[in-house]
């Protein structure tokens, strides 16, 4: 009877220390100016991924990516682990934008990301004042390098 006791407690105790699985998606910026680019990651945290199904970027051009990493760290007995993939984007037009869901299969099934929304904007235009050239000259007055 002891036995099955321990362990149940084991098994429990085993469970409590569980991290809870998270699949999402984030971003460096909610807004950008038309021709620049944001940085987009879709992370899977405790829990191991395959399968990975990007969005359609439809109103992005990709300038890099998929770029995959990923993390595990051990503190105090707790386990958690980290899966990402990034994308470095680039805007087609101005507007709200959005870019869709994201899946992955992991052993305890299916998961999908929130779709993001990025606004993009067109560049203010800079007084003639703002875009003079600057000039600078340097010497160096000591004739021994150290």
């Amino acid at each position: 009877m002891r036995i099955y006791i321990l362990l149940y407690l084991l098994s429990w105790s085993i469970t409590s220390f569980a991290q809870q699985v998270k699949f999402y998606a984030e971003t460096d910026a909610q807004e950008i100016v038309l021709g620049s680019y944001v940085d987009i990651k879709f992370i899977l945290e405790n829990e191991d991924g395959q399968n990975f199904k990007p969005p359609p970027f439809k109103d992005f051009d990709i300038i890099s990516g998929p770029n995959r990493s990923s993390s595990m760290s051990i503190i105090n007995g707790r386990v958690s682990k980290s899966l990402s993939y990034g994308y470095s984007i680039r805007s087609k037009s101005i507007g709200q934008l959005q870019v869709g869901s994201a899946s992955i299969q992991t052993s305890s099934g299916q998961y999908y990301t929130r779709p993001i929304s990025i606004r993009v904007v067109k560049a203010q235009k800079q007084d003639a004042t703002q875009l003079d050239d600057i000039f600078i000259v340097t010497e160096c007055k000591d004739t021994k390098a150290y």
